[in-house]
This record gives structure tokens, sequence and C-alpha cells, in this order.
């Protein structure tokens, strides 16, 4: 995830009803700092979110990433209003491009993981 931004393209056959992308997931840290040793990763399909304005990652990333919660936040979806856990992570997408840092929620969905709100 180290240097300048960058993007990537994602090609579908035809007509799709969701965007997703492979992606990795881990407890958060910073890029540019060498690390004493390698990060943790998830391996998961993320799913990309127009309507979402928040990330939510499920209960098999947090245990395979060992990653610790920093807080609780309410969460407004369709149909409830919740509090949900809170943890720090970092996104990797094609092309080491990615997010650092990043806050998310904890959730329940299906289809994959982790759901990335645009």
């Amino acid at each position: 995830m180290a240097g300048k931004p960058q993007s990537f393209t994602v090609h579908y056959p035809g007509l799709v009803k969701d965007l997703r992308t492979a992606a990795r997931v881990c407890a958060a840290f910073d890029p540019k700092v060498p690390q004493s040793a390698p990060p943790v990763y998830s391996d998961c399909t993320a799913i990309w979110d127009t309507g979402a304005s928040g990330s939510v990652i499920t209960d098999r990333v947090v245990k395979t990433c060992g990653l610790k919660q920093i807080g609780m936040t309410q969460v407004i979806g369709v149909n409830s209003i919740t509090l949900s856990p809170v943890f720090l992570v970092n996104i990797e997408l094609p092309n080491n491009t990615g997010f650092a840092f990043m806050h998310v929620t904890l959730g329940q969905f299906k289809g994959g993981d982790p759901l990335i709100g645009m």
C-alpha cells in the first residue's frame, strides 16, 4: 500500500448486480513504517456498496486477524438501529491499492467480506 495513490479497473463479462473485488484485511498499521513481523491478513472478496456510508467486516475477519475492538458506534441499517463494535483495519485491494487506518464495524451479511461503503 506504500507509494503514490493508485486506482484499479475491474471488468465483468456483462451486467452484474453487485461490484466485487479481491481484498485483504489486516489490523491497522502504517505501511510507510517497516514492520518487525508481517501482519496477519484475511483474504476476502469485497463487496462495494454505493449506498453505504460505512464499511463492515464479519466475525471471521476479526478472528482471523486477531483484531482488537477500539469502541462502539450506532449503526443505522435498513431495518434497525444497533450498537456495533468498531475495529481499525487496513484493506488492501488489487494492484496494491488500499486504505490504511479504516474504522469498520462488525456485522453479519452473506456474499462477501468486507462490505466497503462508498
